[in-house]
């Protein structure tokens, strides 16, 4: 049985104690990863797939890299893959999802690929995630409702497939995958949809709203979602929905929910277009802050770290903001200034933090776990 470990989806809620304070040195991983957006640490290796297409091999290139050393551990070439699929890591395997249609599971510890599927005609454009044995992602075709993929991780053979209702309007595509009680929860243009994990079949499906704007997150009772100018609700016991947030008028006006979304406790964080973020008190059923920030961020514990340009830190306690400094990109590397679209939020773990930034891929107060 496979050990999960997460994929990295964007503007995670982590929980890691005694991360690095200000003060702490930036150590230069890699000059590689300018063309990816998701990258993971786990045992002092990052991870990445950078999203270059090689024009010789019409491929992508994923990468194992030794942290602390900065020496590329192994390199595979895979089928050509979009900067914002993430991937799965697992005990001893990578899933990655390929615009092509293909699936490919590679061997953590040499890189070799394990096995490879092929579904022609189709696209993964969105996550891919790993739950016990079992591989399961979205199928994306132009014009047509996605399709859910379900694999054994083991051998890669097809455990069922799923074929999507097709929602009202699919406007931007599909959210990412989320898992819970045995459910696969995600949406698409303005349904939403859950699939039984173990059979493959619908637990629901809901096509009443107008756009869904945001990645859907979970509190274990309800999916919650950004649509227009409101907060949904969507329970996972009576199927409905039971309640909304809507915005102020200054809200309203200032624009709608993106798909910058996360849950952490009682509190819900978004950031809404063009450069407004909020922190909202379910609870308490108010607003809690709301300033002008638009940057990529990750939540840890009562403190949120924002990375765009450098490494910033903000406190729920006071809301004061505290600059970590920026990491100085190799001379080689500060011609390479990426766009505020292709940002990504800071990587925050027990070896330190990770920030994608000018040059590549830097760690900031890096420590070796036992």
């Amino acid at each position: 049985m496979a050990e999960y470990r997460g994929n990295q989806l964007r503007n995670l809620n982590y929980n890691v104690k005694n991360l690095p304070q200000a003060g702490a040195s930036w150590t230069h991983i890699c000059g590689h990863g300018n063309a990816t957006k998701h990258f993971l640490v786990d045992e002092g290796v990052l991870y990445f797939c950078d999203g270059d297409r090689n024009s010789d091999t019409n491929s992508s290139c994923f990468r194992a890299i030794d942290v602390h050393t900065q020496k590329e551990i192994w390199r595979q070439n895979v089928p050509p893959v979009y900067p914002e699929i993430p991937f799965s890591l697992c005990s001893s395997s990578i899933v990655q999802g390929c615009y092509n249609g293909k699936i490919v599971c590679i061997s953590r510890h040499t890189g070799n690929i394990q096995w490879q599927r092929n579904f022609e005609g189709f696209e993964v454009r969105y996550s891919v995630i790993v739950l016990d044995s079992l591989v399961v992602c979205i199928m994306h075709k132009v014009g047509k409702p996605p399709q859910l993929v379900c694999l054994h991780i083991d051998s890669g053979e097809t455990f069922w497939i799923y074929k999507s209702r097709p929602p009202k309007y699919f406007g931007n595509g599909y959210s990412h995958l989320l898992h819970e009680s045995g459910i696969i929860v995600y949406s698409a243009g303005t349904a939403l949809y859950g699939v039984s994990l173990l059979r493959g079949e619908e637990v629901f499906f809901h096509d009443d709203s107008n756009h869904i704007r945001t990645f859907p997150v979970m509190d274990g009772k309800h999916v919650i979602y950004g649509e227009g100018k409101q907060i949904v609700y969507f329970s996972l016991n009576s199927l409905t929905v039971v309640r909304f947030y809507e915005f102020s008028e200054y809200l309203r006006q200032k624009g709608a929910v993106d798909e910058v979304f996360i849950l952490a406790g009682d509190l819900v964080f978004w950031g809404s277009y063009p450069g407004l973020f909020h922190v909202y008190d379910q609870k308490l059923e108010k607003s809690l802050l709301l300033k002008n920030i638009s940057m990529p961020f990750s939540v840890n514990g009562n403190e949120i770290f924002f990375g765009s340009g450098g490494l910033y830190k903000m406190s729920l306690a006071d809301f004061k903001f505290e600059s970590y400094s920026s990491p100085e990109a190799p001379s080689k590397f500060k011609h390479i200034i990426p766009t505020v679209y292709d940002y990504t939020p800071p990587l925050l773990s027990d070896e330190g933090i990770f920030l994608k930034e000018n040059g590549g891929i830097y760690g900031y107060g890096l420590k070796r776990v036992k």
